[in-house]
């Protein structure tokens, strides 16, 4: 199978090498530095790029003509830091021109009284745990009417309905009758953001489909339907220690909300929550698994059908963020392979970045992004020098594994900790266990699903096996919390990065 996440001009060293004195190791480094900036040209502008949209929720007052200029004369430099500044001032200018910043898209709508609203379904929907039933599912706000007032705020929400009965298909336009809230977050000193919008219709009387979803939308909406119908036969559901159904949901399809709380608090304690969200290692064992199984096909034959697996994939699953991520850059790196040119893990990332973010400025404000965007930056630039420091003192597989967690853990902890105001210092050496079995539990996961599709009543008698491996999920949830030394620290974003 070819490499597809090793950045474009990288090398291994040699042991005699990494043994030699720091000051060749920190030359070492900078050649490294040196090629993944010449190798990674998009990286630095589209990271500026995001930033720039995320400062834009910041500011109190913009002026278009000032950030134009601004931009102009980032470009008239023409060097790296010039092209960074044109592009964070861009960034600004398209959040202000797709969202309407910096006026709150709310204001005058009395939260208070009930709304009518027409959304897009722009996520596939998920089974509500509460004892009442019924669906939740992510949603694009159209238009937005209360008495006289009509407009159309660049919101995005979470849907609910009730009722056990199938609910509006993926990407139909739906008109609702309900109640919009959000969390107010928490006025502490390191204040906690609200959190997302949620509509809540309390009948379905008052749901009314306004258009059906496209070709594209139809597809993926009948593909995911067909999945579940083979979740729901493939024996019964999980309960108590058995959670192997759930889990293959969680890990397969990115809904977690079959798996029971305290198993999440666990998993949040230790620093391993990460392990249920769909990302670069799902993409890359589906994409492996077609260019085994069609191993007697021609070589750019497979990297077609490994195209199509990732897209298949996709349209199943549905746009999470840090799939949608994953998806961009290997599907980068297969149209590389296909070219003859050698895939760049780094550039793809940029990639991936900036078109995320002009399809969607928003996107920059969920943590989702902002988490796998961190953590596959920290992997592609910070893992490996610390891998060639640790390697004079540690074995090399423990050394870049080691390396590798470490470096996530880091590059997310601006972002999580502010949010998520736990701090879990055993999480580097969790995960060097945790990660690979999370791998051979998703592979099984996999396996089983895809039994499910053509012969449930064989799915529904390997549950036991799921159950068997999904059990050290729930270890953490059998230990007291101070096992695991987990600590509450609630900080503003400038600290979490001073602490980072």
């Amino acid at each position: 199978m070819p490499v597809l996440w090793v950045a474009a001009g990288s090398r291994r060293e040699s042991k005699a090498e990494v043994q030699e004195s720091h000051p060749r190791i920190r030359l070492s480094q900078g050649m490294q530095n040196a090629t993944l900036s010449s190798h990674a040209p998009i990286l630095l502008p589209a990271a500026a790029f995001a930033a720039g949209t995320l400062i834009a929720f910041e500011l109190s007052w913009i002026s278009l003509p000032l950030w134009g200029t601004l931009a102009l004369l980032g470009l008239a430099l023409f060097r790296r830091a010039g092209i960074c500044l044109a592009f964070f001032a861009c960034g600004v200018i398209a959040a202000v021109l797709r969202l309407g910043l910096p006026a709150d898209p709310l204001a005058g709508f009395n939260l208070e009284r009930p709304v009518e609203a027409s959304v897009r379904i722009s996520g596939h929907w998920s089974p509500e745990v509460d004892e009442d039933g019924g669906w939740a599912a992510p949603a694009e706000l159209v238009l937005l009417r209360q008495e006289d007032r009509i407009a159309a705020p660049p919101v995005d929400l979470t849907v609910r309905v009730p009722g056990l009965e199938e609910p509006p298909a993926y990407g139909s336009r739906v008109r609702i009758r309900g109640y919009l809230a959000r969390s107010s977050g928490f006025a502490n000193r390191a204040a906690v953001p609200p959190g997302r919008w949620r509509l809540r219709a309390k009948s379905r009387a008052l749901l009314e489909v306004e258009a059906p979803p496209d070709r594209l939308d139809v597809l993926s909406g009948a593909l995911r339907r067909r999945v579940d119908r083979a979740f729901r036969a493939a024996g019964p559901e999980s309960s108590g220690d058995k959670q192997g159904k759930a889990l293959a949901r969680a890990l397969v399809l990115g809904d977690a909300s079959g798996l029971p709380l305290a198993w999440k608090r666990g998993l949040r304690l230790t620093g391993t929550y990460h392990l249920m969200s769909v990302s670069g290692v799902h993409v890359a064992l589906v994409a492996g698994a077609v260019w085994l199984l069609a191993g007697w096909l021609p070589r750019s034959l497979r990297l077609l059908l490994m195209l199509a697996a990732i897209v298949l994939y996709l349209l199943v699953v549905g746009p999470l963020p840090a799939l949608v991520r994953s998806a961009v850059m290997g599907l980068l790196a297969v149209l590389a392979l296909l070219v003859e040119r050698p895939p760049a893990a780094a550039n793809a990332l940029g990639w991936a970045v900036l078109l995320l973010v002009l399809a969607d400025p928003g996107v920059v404000q969920d943590p989702a992004f902002q988490l796998t965007v961190a953590a596959t930056a920290g992997l592609l630039v910070a893992s490996r020098p610390l891998a060639d420091r640790w390697r004079t003192w540690l074995p090399g597989w423990l050394a870049t594994s080691l390396a590798a967690s470490v470096a996530a853990q880091l590059f997310t902890l601006p972002w999580a900790l502010p949010r998520y105001p736990t701090l879990a210092p055993l999480a580097a050496l969790l995960n060097l266990p945790a990660v690979p079995w999370s791998g051979v539990v998703l592979l099984a996961s996999i396996l089983w699903t895809g039994v499910a599709l053509v012969a449930p009543a064989q799915a529904a008698a390997l549950l036991s096996v799921l159950d068997a491996l999904a059990a050290p999920f729930g270890w953490p949830a059998r230990t007291r919390p101070d096992v695991w030394l987990a600590v509450p620290v609630l900080v503003e974003p400038w600290a979490a990065w001073g602490l980072a």
